[in-house]
């Protein structure tokens, strides 16, 4: 998990990445506003009208309410169709010049996405229609062509709607037409078959009589012939395609049908209003959409039985022309000869008559939507203002662009930083090492490269006051907290892989004990690379048989290495010689001594347990300083006869895996590890130890 005090490390340690993120975003930002050629920008408003009427079917046209904000909406996605873009394009002349570089015509709408927009003006209904082009003439012209192409397109689409809603008048208007001139030929011709007989002139209860029968026959088959005429067609209509059904009038007509389109539409006009009034969420919007599914649901189930339903009544009007004939034949066999001829001659008559009232009907039905037509075919889209050639091109606000290049170059620049951190193997924070390993930071040792310099290898000793001092002091009182008193005397100081500041951090840690008045014992066991005769150059007070037992590192007789624990393990040199007095207080040192073939095994005998059982008794603490883990056996040898293990990290230096692989290591030797030293963390950033200097808080403080 990532913590506020690591964010703080990586922000310290790599602020110049977001700042040079920064500079270069600003100067790119500012050299592309320099390059780029002025652009003209222009605007074409056009106007939703408040209702409009749409041809429904053959039988009415609709008025609806456009002035909602979905149509309002869908309007100005029609604005950017494909279609609607090319032909804007083509009367521009933008089309050729871009055909001529050999764009297609998918890439040249995809261009033209980018220079046009359409933009609704909210609580209006208006909406604008913006272009811009490097030729601010070709803006004007590119954004009003819009306008126009899309106002063309528009009407020829409802055009083709409301013809294809009169198409079939027409032809039932041309067949009626067809059969009124044979019924008219027919009634001359009979005419002057009988023309001795007073035929216009007949009258009589029967003849009326014959007359109705014969007129209620000539209904009954017109509509009978309808009737079947509209079977075959809703028989070749797929069953989904609603609005085609409602076409046919005798489909249309029938009761059920009529009661579910007159509830819809109601519901509809109510849910116009009710939109205005409510937001979609509302309990009444949800109500009236659920309840408009419902009764278009309804008219769909109707419409799906159109063909049942047009059979039944073909059979029915069948039966009824049965039942006719039969009567007029009946009344044939009764009547005389003179009714016999004048009851004919009525039935063409009557024929004559109801053909010619039908076809008046249609053509009157014809001329009445023809009418409805020029209504509903116009778009309820108007230009209300057409765009005009701008003069002055569209100006880059330079603050701006910078503000957003600088807000772009330090997202980069985290992101960026992030990167690092997470190809980073090394542990950077307190919080970083206890959150990954499990195991308590005893203390924060800060790097301070100025004071390291000016206060050499033993701050406690240079300068109490110093934050690398607090630190040990901090280190010092965390180890006294563990536990017994009897268990935590001798402290193992060690680290993963070399440099990890080990040594030094054994030797303060030993001087901050013997400043709190402990005796007590620094022993450098790190025999292949011993530091502590180094580190304590200034402040051994070595014995004369200390001098006497040194050992000679060559020939020459060059003063070489004091005594210490190797000679002592070896039995060549007694305890009293190998423990060297300091300047400091309580401390006192046994060094490494001269070099040995093979410590490990030096460390691995009886020797060494009786060296720190012995000590015990001297001393109030035992500090020994050993070799890395990973890099030989010597501490893992050591570490069970010590009471708590220190492992020493240098922050963002020691790889993770080496640090997983020494605790392991020691876990595995029965070595006691107590906790991490996070070593030479740098300053400004110590984790919740250390987030804060010390200078100001510890002027006068001794420890």
């Amino acid at each position: 998990m990532f913590d506020k005090n690591r964010l703080s490390l990586l922000l310290f340690r790599f602020w110049w990445v977001i700042l040079l993120c920064v500079i270069v975003a600003m100067l790119g930002s500012f050299a592309w506003a320099q390059r780029q050629l002025p652009v003209y920008t222009t605007k074409a408003v056009v106007e939703v009208a408040q209702q409009e009427e749409r041809i429904v079917n053959v039988q009415s046209v609709k008025s609806e309410n456009p002035g909602g904000m979905d149509y309002i909406l869908t309007v100005a996605e029609s604005l950017k169709a494909d279609a609607v873009l090319l032909g804007a394009a083509k009367n521009s002349d933008l089309y050729e010049e871009l055909r001529r570089t050999g764009m297609a015509d998918a890439a040249i709408v995809k261009l033209l996405e980018k220079k046009v927009g359409a933009i609704w003006r909210k609580g209006t209904r208006l909406i604008d229609v913006v272009a811009s082009d490097v030729d601010p003439a070709r803006a004007a012209k590119l954004s009003n062509s819009v306008v126009e192409q899309y106002l063309a397109l528009a009407t020829l689409n409802r055009s083709t709607i409301s013809g294809e809603a009169t198409e079939y008048l027409k032809e039932q208007a041309k067949r009626i037409d067809e059969e009124l001139t044979k019924a008219h030929k027919d009634v001359a011709e009979f005419r002057l078959k009988h023309k001795g007989l007073p035929l216009d002139e007949a009258s009589g209860t029967s003849v009326e009589r014959a007359a109705e029968l014969s007129a209620r026959l000539l209904d009954a088959k017109a509509l009978h012939a309808s009737l079947v005429a509209d079977v075959e067609r809703a028989r070749a209509i797929p069953p989904d395609n609603y609005d085609e059904l409602l076409k046919i009038s005798s489909l249309a007509t029938i009761p059920a049908v009529a009661t579910a389109r007159t509830a819809l539409a109601t519901m509809e006009q109510e849910f116009e209003t009710l939109k205005r009034r409510y937001l979609e969420l509302h309990p009444k919007y949800i109500r009236a959409v659920d309840n408009i599914e419902i009764a278009r649901a309804a008219l769909r189930r109707l419409l799906g039985d159109a063909s049942p339903l047009l059979e039944e009544r073909a059979a029915q009007t069948a039966s009824s022309v049965k039942n006719l004939e039969d009567a007029v034949a009946t009344m044939g066999q009764e009547n005389s000869s003179l009714n016999g001829i004048l009851i004919p001659y009525q039935e063409l008559r009557q024929k004559v008559e109801t053909l010619q009232k039908r076809y008046d009907e249609i053509t009157g039905r014809i001329a009445d939507i023809g009418m409805k037509e020029k209504r509903a075919d116009r778009v309820p889209v108007y230009l209300a203002a057409a765009a005009m050639v701008p003069s002055v091109p569209d100006r880059v606000s330079t603050p701006a662009l910078l503000l957003r290049a600088a807000v772009g170059g330090i997202l980069l620049g985290l992101g960026i930083i992030f990167l690092i951190d997470r190809l980073d193997q090394t542990y950077q924070s307190v919080e970083h090492v206890e959150a990954e390993m499990g195991v308590p930071v005893l203390s924060a040792i800060p790097d301070d490269s100025l004071e390291k310099r000016k206060l050499g290898g033993l701050p406690l000793v240079s300068d109490r006051q110093s934050i690398q001092a607090e630190a040990y002091r901090t280190l010092r009182a965390t180890l006294s907290l563990l536990g017994d008193e009897s268990r935590r005397r001798i402290f193992l100081v060690t680290s993963a892989v070399p440099g990890e500041g080990k040594s030094r951090t054994s030797g303060n840690l030993a001087v901050a004990f013997s400043q709190r008045g402990l005796k007590t014992l620094l022993i450098d066991a790190d025999m292949r690379r011993p530091s502590q005769q180094n580190l304590f150059s200034n402040d051994l007070r070595p014995t004369e048989a200390a001098i006497a037992a040194t050992v000679r590192e060559d020939g020459a007789g060059k003063a070489g290495k004091l005594a210490g624990l190797s000679e002592y393990l070896s039995g060549m040199a007694p305890l009293a010689d190998v423990c060297q007095a300091t300047t400091v207080e309580n401390l006192t040192v046994m060094l490494a001594g001269g070099r040995c073939p093979q410590p490990a095994d030096l460390l691995a005998q009886k020797a060494f347990t009786d060296l720190l059982a012995r000590a015990e008794q001297l001393y109030d603490r035992i500090i020994i300083d050993t070799p890395p883990v990973n890099s030989v056996a010597d501490a893992l040898v050591m570490a069970p006869s010590a009471h708590a293990v220190c492992l020493v990290v240098h922050s963002g230096s020691t790889s993770r895996r080496a640090v997983r692989r020494a605790i392991e290591s020691l876990r595995r030797a029965n070595g006691n590890t107590v906790g991490v030293i996070l070593n030479r963390q740098r300053a400004g950033v110590y984790g919740y130890y250390y987030n804060y200097r010390y200078d100001p808080y510890m002027k006068g403080k001794k420890a």
